[in-house]
């Protein structure tokens, strides 16, 4: 009997301390988890925790840019970087959100690839995650089906029609006609001919006879600004289609005035991404949003002419959005 007991009360004990050492145990690991957690850097809540990113969401972002010498973005040839409004706007923002951001000089149509004759389309930059973004692209309906894009920031432009110096009768009718003519237009931008054809609906407050019928032989895509001016003005091409550029306006004639409507575009320039990216979208956004209307954007703007004004361009009342 007494030995039964003894057993009994040893068998108690060590249950007991069993107990202990399971629950200071449990207290140990619950407390190294918290630390993991709560301890270490704050989690940020825009970046999801992918292979590019580190523990403690610091990853880097990579924005795809070109230069076409404007004030927005172009070519130094003195430091060899890309400079420009869009380059101080993405330096700001990702400062603001406190972002590592990079950028990488890429042609335009690996972004947007438009070819003469087709529907326009992703390209394979872009599509293949090369970058998380490309910079200063306009919202068209078109894109808008492939891509996301963050809040526009800056206003929007003008389209025209441009012959070259000397007015050739043939295009300038009233209305402008481009039946039969050979039309240029840049490679991948939003004025090209799928927008053209627009302005031949009747609903069109403006009209381009001929616009919606132009063969696939008579597009001719051309890659800069300069070498379309040098295909109107050496015969390649009869008349030209595009945004309004500082280097048409000199060096060509335009035939629309500025009441003439832009219907390429749904809002201005932005950061393109892919649909699956919004986290981008919604850090950028918010970021942007704190940055207008502060000095640091006035001084953005300033720079424009102050900074930039060598390169050709619009000025900041053109291109800055108002706060």
């Amino acid at each position: 009997m007494g030995f039964a007991d003894d057993r009994t009360t040893i068998f108690t004990l060590v249950l007991t301390i069993l107990a202990v050492i399971i629950a200071v145990v449990g207290l140990i690991l619950g407390a190294v988890s918290l630390s993991g957690q709560g301890g270490g850097s704050p989690v940020n809540i825009y970046t999801s925790q992918s292979a590019s990113s580190t523990s403690n969401g610091n990853r880097k972002w990579l924005f795809a840019i070109g230069h076409y010498d404007n004030v927005v973005e172009y070519l130094d040839t003195d430091s060899y970087q890309i400079k420009g409004y869009n380059v101080d706007v993405i330096d700001a923002v990702c400062d603001i959100a406190d972002k590592n951001c990079e950028l990488a000089w890429d042609i335009y149509e690996n972004c947007w690839d438009s070819q003469a004759g087709q529907r326009p389309r992703g390209g394979q930059g872009l599509m293949g995650g090369w970058y998380d973004a490309c910079t200063g692209w306009w919202q068209t309906n078109d894109r808008l089906l492939t891509y996301s894009f963050t809040s526009p920031f800056s206003k929007q432009r003008q389209v025209g029609v441009y012959v070259r110096q000397g007015n050739p009768s043939s295009v300038a009718s009233n209305p402008i006609s481009v039946s039969g003519l050979r039309v240029g237009f840049l490679d991948g931008w939003f004025s090209d001919e799928l927008c053209l054809a627009r302005y031949a609906a009747a609903s069109s407050a403006v009209t381009v006879q001929g616009a919606d019928q132009i063969a696939a032989s008579n597009i001719v895509h051309l890659q800069t600004p300069d070498d379309l001016i040098a295909a109107l003005n050496d015969g390649r091409v009869t008349v030209v289609f595009s945004m309004v550029l500082p280097q048409l306006e000199t060096s060509l004639m335009r035939l629309t005035n500025d009441a003439f409507p832009n219907y390429c575009v749904v809002t201005a320039e932005s950061m393109m991404t892919t649909k699956r990216n919004s986290d981008f979208v919604r850090w950028w956004d918010d970021a942007f949003n704190r940055l207008v209307g502060t000095k640091r954007y006035t001084d953005i703007c300033n720079n424009i002419e102050r900074e930039h004004g060598d390169i050709p361009g619009d000025n900041s009342a053109t291109i800055c959005v108002d706060p």
